[in-house]
């Protein structure tokens, strides 16, 4: 199989709305086309 490393905790993103809206729904990192990289909104 393939070892997939991933990080959980808060992390501060800052930057334009629209690119900020973009990385909300296509998420973070090289395999969120595999449903990786999703985070949620929170505050």
């Amino acid at each position: 199989g393939t070892i997939i490393k991933g990080w959980t905790g808060t992390f501060v993103l800052n930057g334009n709305r629209k690119i900020l809206k973009l990385a909300y729904y296509t998420g973070l990192g090289s395999k969120n086309s595999q449903g990786f990289g999703m985070f949620e909104v929170v505050g």
